[in-house]
């Protein structure tokens, strides 16, 4: 008991206090800190964090010996959630570019995400078939492992079934570089979709520029 109460003390300063305050806004030192709402849009800054910890996840799982059983499922789980993510957004500028409003809602399944896309993107762009066909190809393999976002976040599903029994090895290094050429894809996308955006909004207003400078009066001149 005594070596116990030697122990918890030695570490008693990294006990949580009720004090404590978890996001802080007045860290010491700034280069600590995170800035939120600053301008940039939240859906690229979300989006793109997500990517970005993957990616530096499955880089120091490359380094590691022993992490990779680990790091597999936080990896995967970043990288899938960075697709989705990206796929909802595109989805909405493609429903700008075509006119419409979306009914239904989105929910986290990366398949009819992405179809509802591409059926979209045939209506904008002409990207070529082949490539886009690559896509549903990665998209439909992401979707077969983890339908709904759970798989690489809990060990089991709701109903009490493993998640990943079929699965015995996932190799770190091919999942992300895939990950990484679907992302730089769909980012290609978002490039296109955003210069074809601008372009209809530019349009859209010099058209109300010119309507509202219009004369509409039916009197006659004098």
């Amino acid at each position: 008991m005594t070596d116990f109460n030697t122990w918890i003390e030695r570490y008693r300063w990294d006990i949580p206090k009720e004090s404590d305050r978890l996001f802080n806004q007045d860290a010491t030192g700034i280069g600590d800190s995170a800035r939120l709402n600053y301008g940039v849009s939240p859906e690229y800054l979300y989006a793109t964090g997500y990517r970005e910890a993957a990616r530096i996840v499955a880089n120091h799982a490359g380094e590691s010996r022993d992490g990779k059983d680990i790091l597999v499922f936080p990896i995967a789980y970043l990288y899938r959630h960075h697709v989705e993510l990206v796929l909802k957004g595109l989805i909405g500028t493609a429903l700008y570019l075509t006119d419409r409003t979306r009914s239904d809602k989105l929910d986290h399944r990366l398949m009819p995400l992405w179809s509802a896309l591409r059926l979209l993107l045939e209506e904008v762009e002409a990207f070529p078939k082949e490539e886009l066909d690559g896509v549903t190809a990665y998209v439909q393999q992401l979707h077969e492992v983890d339908p709904g976002g759970e798989a690489f976040r809990f060990s089991t599903a709701k109903n009490g079934e493993p998640f990943l029994a079929d699965k015995t090895q996932i190799h770190i290094r091919t999942l992300a570089e895939a990950m990484e050429k679907l992302a730089s894809y769909l980012d290609f996308i978002g490039a296109r979709l955003e210069l074809l955006s601008d372009h209809k909004a530019e349009t859209e207003g010099y058209k109300a520029e010119i309507e509202g400078g219009m004369d509409t009066s039916t009197e006659p001149r004098k």
